[in-house]
């Protein structure tokens, strides 16, 4: 709930920041990646602008995810479905966010929306330990059509934190639909270390997808297991068309949303060794904090880099990063920072921290020199 806060504070704020036109930079989104409770808030927003940005907060930031959850389970109809093989928690959360948010939609309504940006939610599959995006070219590979699938399964795989939530299932129908894996060569003109990495490990992901004997079912949970930030895609796709990107002289915004918790120093403040459970949340935040960190730089790098290329025009690169480390205010950041990492905050609380996403990208250095150099002249 405490990153779905964050990037609809952001959402909102951009469509509070006009352009010359008379239209938003919110006009402008043309791609949205999420991950967790940002997945919620992109798949919202994709699916119902209007209403999203009119009732998000009333219809989900306020509501009490667990004590629904809760209240869902002591139904004696929910208790006998969840003594079969064939429901668990994880579907049982996909349920109550299509009765909130989604409404029976499927992927196919998002392609139906006019104006709406691309979407790419991100989960993990737990068997093969892969990045899961749900986009019909990764769908390909596992021979399903992604159009018939529910946009609520897929934001709750998404954002199925472990164990409050459990993984949802997906079948793997690989071998049946005529898939061929992507050639491993680089392709000319894209040569890179870099590039030859990823591409290795994501060939060894979709080699191992194919294998549906050894992994009939995909486990999918949470996708900030494996991409806290949800660029990996957006990197992956840089590295790939390196050399288009750079002779596109439009200008290229990037806004990234950072909503982990950090009890770090609250730890170091104390000489007793913390408890079990203490102990495992923070080990889970480091693994996430590092990720992001390496996410982070590979971004910074390779926007950077496209900027240095595309010579004069490079100017016009923008790297924007909402991270509530960088508040100014102490209080405010302690706020946010110790939200715990529930699915249901006070609701005073939620709306401090969608004020928050706001404040962040008003004060962002890059969205300052952003603004400035869209205004008129």
């Amino acid at each position: 709930m405490r990153a779905a806060a964050l990037a609809h504070g952001v959402l909102r704020e951009l469509a509070a920041t006009s352009l010359p036109d008379g239209r938003t930079l919110l006009d402008e989104l043309d791609v949205i990646s999420g991950v967790s409770g940002g997945a919620v808030v992109a798949a919202s927003f994709a699916l119902d602008r209007e209403r999203h940005l009119r009732d998000f907060e009333s219809r989900f930031l306020r509501r009490n995810v667990t004590r629904d959850m809760f209240r869902a389970l002591l139904n004696p109809v929910t208790l006998v479905r969840l003594m079969s093989r064939r429901f668990a928690r994880g579907d049982l959360y996909g349920e109550v966010l299509d009765r909130w948010l989604f409404r029976g939609a499927t992927f196919d309504a998002l392609a139906q929306r006019p104006r709406a940006p691309f979407v790419m939610l991100n989960a993990t599959d737990l068997g093969v330990g892969a990045r899961v995006e749900f986009t019909q070219d990764m769908f390909d590979a596992i021979c399903v059509d992604l159009s018939s699938y529910p946009l609520a399964r897929a934001v709750a795989a998404s954002a199925a934190a472990p164990p409050a939530v459990t993984p949802l299932a997906l079948r793997n129908h690989a071998g049946r639909c005529g898939y061929h894996l992507p050639a491993d060569a680089t392709p000319a003109g894209t040569p890179g270390e870099a590039l030859d990495l990823r591409r290795e490990l994501r060939t060894r992901e979709l080699r191992a997808w194919q294998q549906a004997t050894r992994y009939p079912w995909l486990q999918l949970a949470d996708g900030s297991i494996v991409d806290d930030l949800g660029v990996r895609a957006l990197t992956d796709a840089m590295l790939a068309f390196e050399a288009e990107t750079t002779q596109d002289a439009r200008p290229i915004i990037l806004i990234t949303v950072d909503a982990a918790a950090d009890t770090g120093p609250h730890l170091a403040r104390r000489r007793r060794a913390p408890g079990e459970l203490e102990t495992a949340r923070r080990a889970a935040q480091v693994t996430l904090e590092r990720n992001s960190t390496e996410s982070q730089l590979l971004v910074r790098r390779l926007l950077d880099g496209l900027a240095q290329r595309r010579g004069e025009s490079g100017r016009r690169t923008y790297l924007v990063e909402v991270d509530p480390r960088r508040m100014a205010d102490a209080a405010e950041r302690e706020a946010v920072m110790a939200a715990p990492t529930t699915l249901g905050l006070p609701p005073a609380l939620a709306d401090r921290i969608v004020d928050a996403g706001a404040q962040l990208l008003r004060e962002a250095g890059e969205f300052h020199r952003l603004q400035s150099d869209l205004a008129p002249r």
